[in-house]
Parts: C-alpha cells; sequence; structure tokens
C-alpha cells in the first residue's frame, strides 16, 4: 500500500477518504462511523471505485484486480444496496466477489525450482509480490546440520612454526 518495501497492507483512518486526499489502490471500504450524508457515502465509495495504479504509476484496466469491497454498517448497507440497484439498472452489472480468504499450501518441490529455467524466469518477475511462511521442525534441522557439519566440516591440523 504504502510502498513495496513496506509489509503494511491497511490503513486505518477517519478522513483519508475524504476530498484532497490521493488513495488511488483503495480495495476495501470497512465503515465503523455513522455517516448520513449521502454526498459523503458517495465521495468514499467514489475513491474506492477509480481504478488503480500500478508500481509504474499507471492504471491498471484488470477486473480482477479492480475490485472494490464495501463492509458497511447499517447506514452504508441500505446505501450501497441502492447504488447496486442503480448500476444494474443502467446496465453496469456488478461482480460477484470470490472467496477472498481461502488459502492454499503448496508443498516446495526443491528439485523442481532449482533444475527448471522457467521456474527460476518466473520466480524472478513475482518473488517480490509472494508471501510465504516457512514452518520448520527445530530439533530436526539443528540435527540435520550437526550432521552436515561433521561431514563436511574440514579444520586443517594446527601447525605451530617457531622462529629464531
Amino acid at each position: 500500500l504504502l510502498s513495496f518495501e513496506e509489509d503494511t497492507c491497511f490503513i486505518f483512518s477517519h478522513s483519508a477518504l475524504k476530498e484532497g486526499w490521493d488513495n488511488p489502490n483503495i480495495f476495501t471500504i470497512c465503515t465503523l462511523n455513522e455517516t448520513t450524508s449521502t454526498m459523503k457515502k458517495r465521495q468514499e465509495i467514489g475513491r474506492g471505485m477509480r481504478l488503480c495504479l500500478g508500481a509504474d504509476g499507471k492504471r491498471i484496466y484488470d477486473s480482477n484486480i479492480n475490485k472494490l469491497v464495501v463492509v458497511p454498517n447499517e447506514s452504508y448497507q441500505d446505501y450501497v444496496a441502492t447504488l447496486q440497484t442503480e448500476f444494474n439498472e443502467s446496465g453496469q452489472t456488478g461482480v460477484t466477489p470470490q472467496a477472498q480468504n481461502k488459502r492454499t499450501t503448496v508443498k516446495f518441490k526443491k528439485q523442481f525450482a532449482t533444475n527448471n529455467e522457467n521456474f527460476k524466469l518466473l520466480w524472478e518477475k513475482i518473488k517480490k509480490k509472494t508471501k510465504y511462511d516457512v514452518q520448520l521442525d527445530s530439533d530436526d534441522l539443528v540435527g540435520k546440520m550437526i550432521a552436515n557439519i561433521d561431514e563436511n566440516l574440514d579444520v586443517e591440523k594446527l601447525v605451530i612454526k617457531v622462529e629464531r
């Protein structure tokens, strides 16, 4: 959200969707406040409906990326339902969101990754965008490291040289 080096992917704010703020990449609006102003709701939702910006600063025209999810309180829920109905009546059909929280576990295949040039090229392109969780068995890892050190550590014999 802030930069590719920053892990923060969300901002809590009471005014960042108001007039005067530039927030090009808004994908979820979760309303906590009670808003009665239709203009304020329209303005906030309009901020989220803008096409997002890519790393190069250009707008991205991809409907798989440009999806706005609104998690409403009661006043927003009625407004968003009416707005969606207006879109549908004008011929602009809405997109039914797919589950965003479904997780996929992938087993790492070291042979495939280390011996495949196509994989290496793909990894160079996506590695900055990829988040992964590594689970290790500490006792097993320590045991393997000790065995590796015992097998492969080459320490030269001590040589003492005395000169007069």
